[in-house]
């Protein structure tokens, strides 16, 4: 088996870390005192360990990758793979249910215009669930945001407006559905208490399976990364 590679950052810490970065290297950061040998042992005592969370690294960007908007490429919508077939005429993306085409004229740069496209999507779908939820759950709301949060699925404010990022839009419905609920559940705890837990609970008993996997899908998409993979 190859031997594994590896950078040392000297520190004046007191103990060794091993570290497995988000493009899979292996980062050692060392006392200052710390012998190479010493640092050579410890990453072959962990090597499995390491190897696993490499291995978990290099799936994680290979799904990130799999979103390309040009011809050939895919896109994901509501938890489903679409084919990019092409670029049309049309300035705005062009989705029928199979399929995806972009406008022409931005082709050099179709990850603006696709995010326009989910925002306004997101706009729509959100504000008709979050009403229908909120009624099945008797909480009630001051409106619904869509903006571009990159760390967050959805917030709520203590002025009650449910925001939610247009990434939304990517998830399979089931999971956008724990998302908006565990927004609405937020009008009555605003908190991660036992209290909020349980009503999340009482209006999903299986919010517990949707949000591992909510967490899961996060680190395979990474939210969105548009590939900059151009047409052959």
């Amino acid at each position: 088996m190859k031997p594994l590679s590896y950078t040392i950052v000297r520190t004046r810490r007191k103990t060794i870390c091993l570290r497995v970065l988000e493009d899979g290297t292996l980062q050692v950061r060392a006392p200052l005192h710390a012998s190479a040998k010493v640092i050579e042992g410890l990453v072959e005592q962990h090597s499995s360990w390491i190897r696993g969370r490499q291995q978990a690294a290099a799936a994680r960007n290979a799904a990130r990758s799999r979103i390309c908007l040009y011809p050939g490429g895919q896109m994901l919508y509501r938890g489903n793979w679409y084919p990019v077939t092409g670029f049309s005429q049309s300035p705005e993306v062009a989705f029928d249910g199979t399929s995806f085409s972009l406008p022409q004229a931005r082709r050099e740069q179709p990850g603006p215009v696709m995010e326009a496209w989910l925002k306004g999507r997101a706009k729509a779908i959100l504000n008709k669930r979050c009403a229908e939820l909120a009624a099945e759950m008797g909480v009630c709301y001051r409106q619904v945001k869509v903006g571009h949060a990159a760390s967050r699925w959805g917030s709520c404010s203590s002025k009650g407006n449910l925001n939610f990022s247009y990434r939304v839009m990517l998830l399979p419905k089931a999971l956008a559905d724990y998302v908006v609920v565990h927004e609405l559940c937020h009008l009555r705890q605003m908190n991660h208490s036992p209290a909020f837990w349980a009503l999340v609970k009482g209006q999903m008993p299986d919010y517990a399976a949707r949000r591992q996997r909510l967490a899961d899908l996060g680190n395979e998409i990474d939210f969105v990364h548009w590939s900059t993979v151009r047409e052959e």
